[in-house]
């Protein structure tokens, strides 16, 4: 048999003819496949398809040869065997190598040979079928597979070709063309396998994000919106076309915008949850619960992902149990009958108004007056029209204390006073103006013994408070002045404290 060796370039323009062929159709595979993922559980329709499209794969290598010399030709059509059991398992691997063994015969004619070589790639494709079953990893059964076609092959080469030195030639070619034919296929058929799994698993988070009701967005950390979902059409009026490239803090309510560097572009990368206004398409305004994080790793600058749901009917409720609650705070702080503070509200304020004083030292001043002859006011007018005289009272020093005094009913026909920072001078005069004020009023009390009109008697103390005193020292002074004025005869002004009183006479 005549012998020589042809040019090397072209044994290599072969070589990669049969590579572009081989990561072509996996390319198309890669399409057939990607919505249904091929693997030894799919059903028996895929693998079946595997196997066929494996099958006219290797029946193209297997024409598309490698021209080692004249008189030495490869193919690399064990390949496609290979692909099919590692993806398909034994039903696409037998069915890949019966189209390859049947294509030979087609081919190339029955004879011998070609009785011999696909009777072979049958019986390997049967032991590959069984080798994809195995528990090993992926990898370690192709390098077994590639290793079973190589051995036997480098057998058949032995066994039919007679001229010892061209066997030599077809084996120092066929057995590193197949470690290399057989890596660069399997990296592909790998790649593009992982490339369908994460087209369908993009896929599918984004059907996730398109039919969430919430509305699912990503953001650069300058706010502006690169993605968002199409729920915001029904949540906030806007296509997302309308959104995208624009700044989110656009449409955030004034009030609600960080006026110091936003959450969202700090280092911390655990999720985070922000309420806010945000502005429909129409102009009103609705409440987002926004839950982000920062997502690392996409690009070369970090994103965000925010996730939002309107939270306006939750909001408003809030708002109406905090008014509610608010106004429950102030009824259990009003007197019923007058409209002003009670003595609870009283307590309170007094003790906080002492501290306060105490920390600033400065005086604190204390009122307390009494209706004259009350009970004979009562008896004569009766009591409805006596709750009416309480309420008469209560509008007449409302118009004469100051605005930072607390002015209320301490309990019956008493009332109190608070004067913060105020010294005795001060409360003296406030505590006259009372006096006088209900005077001018000329409210009638015909069966009195004082005036035939409605006076008071007041009491009044001054003390600048001191560490370890009491608040309560303001009600016992005042309550001695208050007595002192009516032991005196009543309609009149007195004032008390530990270290020094006074009587002031109408």
């Amino acid at each position: 048999m005549k012998f020589y060796q042809r040019g090397g370039s072209r044994m290599y323009v072969d070589l990669f003819n049969n590579l572009a062929i081989t990561v072509a159709l996996l390319f198309l595979a890669g399409k057939f496949f990607e919505n249904s993922p091929l693997d030894r559980t799919s059903p028996l329709s895929t693998r079946l398809y595997a196997g066929f499209g494996s099958g006219i794969l290797g029946s193209l290598l297997m024409v598309s040869t490698i021209e080692i010399t004249d008189t030495v030709i490869l193919d690399l059509r064990h390949l496609a065997v290979i692909i099919a059991a590692i993806f398909g398992g034994p039903v696409s691997a037998t069915l890949s190598g019966i189209i390859i063994g049947l294509a030979r015969m087609l081919l190339y004619g029955i004879s011998d040979t070609s009785l011999i070589v696909g009777s072979v790639i049958v019986f390997i494709s049967l032991i590959l079928g069984f080798i994809s079953d195995g528990s090993l990893a992926k990898t370690k059964k192709y390098i077994i597979m590639n290793g079973v076609f190589i051995i036997v092959n480098s057998m058949m080469i032995i066994l039919l070709v007679e001229d010892i030195r061209i066997a030599e030639v077809a084996l120092a070619y066929h057995i590193p063309f197949s470690i290399i034919g057989g890596g660069l296929t399997y990296y592909m058929a790998e790649f593009i396998k992982k490339s369908n799994q994460n087209n369908r698993n993009i896929q599918y988070y984004k059907l996730i994000a398109e039919n969430s009701t919430d509305v699912v967005s990503t953001h650069n950390k300058e706010g502006v919106i690169k993605y968002i979902s199409p729920s915001c059409q029904s949540i906030l009026g806007y296509a997302p076309s309308e959104l995208i490239g624009n700044n989110v803090f656009h449409y955030i309510h004034p009030e609600d915008v960080q006026e110091e560097q936003p959450p969202y572009v700090s280092s911390n990368t655990s999720s985070q949850t922000l309420e806010f206004r945000f502005q429909k398409k129409n102009g009103h305004y609705v409440w987002l619960e926004t839950t982000f994080k920062r997502m690392k790793g996409l690009t070369q600058t970090d994103d965000f992902i925010y996730s939002s749901r309107e939270v306006t009917e939750r909001k408003e409720m809030q708002k109406e149990v905090l008014d509610m609650n608010r106004k429950l705070h102030k009824l259990s702080s009003l007197d019923g009958l007058t409209g002003i503070p009670n003595r609870r509200h009283l307590d309170y304020s007094l003790e906080k108004a002492w501290h306060d004083a105490m920390m600033d030292n400065t005086p604190l001043s204390f009122i307390l007056f009494d209706i004259d002859k009350f009970k004979t006011y009562n008896d004569t007018y009766g009591h409805h029209q006596g709750d009416a005289c309480l309420k008469e009272i209560a509008a007449i020093i409302n118009k004469i204390v100051r605005e930072q005094d607390l002015f209320a009913r301490y309990g019956g026909e008493e009332f109190a006073v608070i004067l913060p920072q105020t010294n005795e001078k001060e409360a003296r005069l406030l505590g006259e103006s009372i006096r006088l004020g209900i005077i001018n009023e000329g409210i009638p009390n015909i069966e009195s013994d004082v005036t035939p009109i409605l006076t008071v008697s007041v009491g009044v103390t001054t003390i600048t408070p001191y560490f370890d005193s009491d608040h309560t020292m303001l009600i016992v002074n005042a309550d001695k002045a208050l007595y002192e004025a009516k032991e005196n005869g009543r309609n009149r002004v007195c004032f008390y404290n530990k270290e020094y009183h006074n009587v002031k006479k109408p």
